[in-house]
């Protein structure tokens, strides 16, 4: 008899474990983890769109990479190496024919044949109207008329002074363009040649060559006669506004064209990447929303203590 319960015993204590039954603290343990953990969310290939932004911010395509469309990526990452190139090579050719057309109009247009020749053409009646203030009247502008002006520095009493071409009747004690280089002779404006020869010979002179004198030299009539063709004058008829022409300013000014083409190339490139970088951010930030939903879903149990593990069943919440 004593054999017989010694053997029950034995068979229960070797089942125990094998039983659906757990250890009290396992189930105390289960029950407490529900109660403060009560759902847990599973998210298959998480993407975090702020991430996917912020490549795509850096570089086009990266963003796209992230989330794993290859196709997208390469369409944003050629169209911003494309940009780029097109970017460089036109930027690259426009500094460099922006040099040929200024030595072009340094060593083809003078301010010393400028101040001498202005006046060549005030008493011809077929092109004397090219200088005048409306082209509708012959009345010739002055050399120091107008709001289109070149500057250069000269030496006087011992300093360097910078003077304007449009500098007339000045009252103070500095040279006056007009007043030192030029004397009106009974109405009639001319030059001072002597008194110019000097000034170009001026240790200290020095014509200022910015932006606004390469632009002037072509642009206004008011400085044709600057040019070492000046004696070959046509007229062009621009939609009404007579041009004084000779084919080295001609030369010049397409020359300034093709510089004015690179740029207007170089523009839409810029706009061009800065246009990429913005809808591959957006691009990214919405493909990466569209992932997470298609995959985003909540497991959360539902908690039973009746039962032996707690757990009465699953709740799944499922979102796109």
């Amino acid at each position: 008899m004593n054999k017989k319960y010694y053997y029950i015993v034995l068979l229960c204590f070797f089942s125990f474990p094998f039983s659906n039954i757990p250890f009290n603290y396992k189930k105390i343990e289960i029950k407490h983890s529900f109660f403060n953990e009560k759902s847990t969310s599973y998210k298959k290939n998480l993407i975090y769109p702020g991430k996917a932004m912020l490549y795509s911010a850096i570089m086009p395509g990266l963003g796209q990479l992230y989330n794993g469309d290859i196709k997208r990526a390469l369409f944003f990452s050629m169209i911003e190496a494309t940009a780029w190139t097109t970017l460089f090579i036109n930027n690259s050719k426009s500094t460099d024919r922006t040099e040929e057309y200024k030595n072009f109009a340094n060593n083809n247009w003078s301010f010393e044949r400028w101040m001498k020749h202005y006046y060549d053409w005030q008493d011809d009646d077929e092109y004397k109207m090219l200088f005048s203030n409306t082209q509708s009247d012959t009345l010739y502008e002055n050399i120091w008329d107008g709001s289109h002006h070149l500057e250069f520095t000269m030496s006087h009493n011992g300093n360097v002074i910078l003077i304007s071409t449009t500098d007339y009747n000045n009252d103070s004690n500095l040279p006056s363009f007009r007043d030192d280089f030029y004397y009106n002779d009974f109405g009639t404006w001319t030059p001072d040649t002597t008194a110019i020869n000097e000034l170009i010979n001026d240790p200290n002179f020095n014509l200022i060559k910015d932006s606004h004198y390469y632009e002037n030299i072509f642009k206004y009539n008011h400085f044709y006669s600057g040019w070492s063709d000046s004696d070959s004058l046509t007229v062009y008829d621009n939609d009404g506004y007579l041009i004084a022409k000779s084919p080295k300013k001609w030369e010049y000014r397409a020359m300034r064209d093709d510089v004015a083409k690179l740029q207007r190339v170089v523009t839409y490139a810029t706009s061009a990447i800065m246009l990429n970088h913005v809808v591959s951010m957006l691009d990214a930030v919405w493909i990466a929303k569209a992932s997470n939903k298609n995959f985003n879903f909540n497991i959360e149990p539902i908690f039973d203590y009746n039962l032996q593990y707690g757990v009465g069943g699953l709740k799944v919440v499922l979102k796109w």
